[in-house]
């Protein structure tokens, strides 16, 4: 339990992998202070290096009664020291008619920054809710979590028989074109160039992928 943005620093440096790896089947539903924290938490992974893909849902238009998740101060804290830090990208996610933005963070290294600026694209969080195998594999893998987990959430959610083959061979075959660069962590900042130095910088964006049922 932590009561600071201090104290939540120090536990995500102790121990990243609670706010990395993503909810095991043994692993209990969070709730209270910990389902509050884990948005900053995972922030804080990112800053200390330990992971490489964070989303950070900033509005939630669909629904005015709702919270807005960035008005927890100790998200706005951990998002405040992201967005100054000069080794981390920003890319937005927007959902039409304001009904959705959220903001991804990366890693200014590859494959990190082309896997979030893929999400970006297609308005991951924002626009597009995970609802297929597809999606939850090919997002779950960005975001770092581990792949044990991540079908776990799909098998519960989708069915035991998910995810296919299929669909595994062609979120492998996609997040292959993204990047021939394999994951590291901790991760190291490529060298800032001029065309690199903006957060988000220039990218094409690439069209969404049909959430088929593969």
């Amino acid at each position: 339990v932590v009561y600071s943005a201090k104290q939540l620093q120090l536990a995500v440096q102790q121990n990243p992998a609670l706010w990395r790896d993503g909810t095991g089947p043994l692993d209990p539903p969070l709730k209270g202070l910990q389902y509050q924290t884990l948005c900053a938490g995972e922030i804080e992974c990112l800053l200390n290096r330990s992971r490489g893909v964070v989303m950070v849902q900033l509005s939630v238009g669909w629904d005015v009664t709702t919270p807005q998740p960035v008005n927890n101060p100790l998200v706005l804290n951990s998002l405040q020291r992201a967005l100054a830090d000069k080794h981390i990208s920003i890319f937005m996610s927007n959902a039409p008619g304001g009904l959705g933005l959220t903001a991804i963070l990366s890693a200014r290294a590859e494959p990190f920054r082309s896997w979030a600026a893929h999400l970006a694209s297609f308005g991951a969080q924002a626009a597009l809710v995970a609802d297929s195998p597809y999606y939850k594999l090919l997002i779950g893998r960005i975001l770092g979590y581990k792949e044990e987990n991540i079908r776990f959430h799909i098998q519960a959610t989708s069915g035991r028989q998910h995810p296919s083959p299929e669909v595994t061979a062609a979120v492998d075959k996609d997040m292959a074109k993204l990047s021939k660069k394999k994951p590291e962590l901790p991760w190291k900042a490529d060298p800032v160039t001029h065309s690199s130095k903006g957060h988000g910088g220039r990218r094409k964006q690439m069209q969404p992928r049909p959430a088929a049922r593969r």
